[in-house]
Order: C-alpha cells, then structure tokens, then sequence
C-alpha cells in the first residue's frame, strides 16, 4: 500500500503536470487536477490505515465520514469535470472542444484548479496538520 508521503507526492507531481497542460489541454489539465485531488484523499485515508481499490471505494469514505464532508463537497465537483473531461463526446467533437465549449480556460483555471482542488488540499492539510501541499499556482 502506498504511503502517505507518497500519495502526497503523487499529487504534488500531478499538479505540477496540470500547470504544464493548461495551455494546451484543458481536458488533460482537468483530469490531472481531479488525480492531483485523489491522492490527497488518499493520503488523508492513509492516516486511518485505510487504501481504496476504487473510486467507488473511495467515495464512500469521502461521503460517510463525518470530517470528510468538507472534502467531498469539493472532490466531487472535481470527479464530475474528470469524468466529462475523459468520456463526453458528441457527434464530431473531440472530449477537448467539448471541456473548451462548456468550461473554457478560465474556469478551469478559477474553479477546478484554484477552488476545488485548492479546498481539497486546505482541507485536507488540517487532518494532515500540514501547512500545504500544493504549491501556488502561478
């Protein structure tokens, strides 16, 4: 199982990526920051010896566990853009003009990247009594 320092490295490895793929992929952007967020949870479950095999897993945990509750109310927002960001299509459009219509750049950087992601991070550093993660984004 991996580690929390791993996790935690993970996802600071993901977001680094994120920052690299917004100017050319909002698609890819938005998935690496919905697994950036992933593996903070995981870290943060790691601390009760718990590791998910799934997302299912995973958002049953987020979901039921009373000082989850703040993380989940971010991390889904943030699994709902992933999902349409890897599966939605449409007629002709590709995954990426179909994020690019519905979100844009900006959004994907103001709510996906630096709310979500950045709440689950806050969040996440008090259980972890750490001071942050994820560095600022530029």
């Amino acid at each position: 199982m991996p580690s929390r320092e791993s996790h935690i490295a993970t996802a600071v490895d993901n977001f680094e990526l994120a920052k690299v793929l917004l100017p050319t992929s909002l698609a890819w952007c938005t998935t690496v920051s919905f697994y950036a967020a992933l593996h903070i949870v995981d870290a943060v479950l790691a601390l009760e010896n718990i590791h998910p095999e799934n997302h299912h897993a995973r958002t049953g945990h987020l979901k039921t566990k009373r000082n989850l509750q703040h993380i989940w109310k971010h991390y889904k927002p943030l699994y709902d853009h992933s999902r349409r960001a890897r599966y939605l299509m449409g007629g002709d459009s590709s995954a990426e003009a179909l994020i690019q219509a519905s979100l844009g750049r900006e959004n994907v950087e103001r709510q996906v990247i630096n709310h979500f992601l950045k709440q689950v991070d806050a969040s996440a550093c008090r259980l972890l009594s750490m001071e942050k993660i994820l560095t600022d984004w530029p």
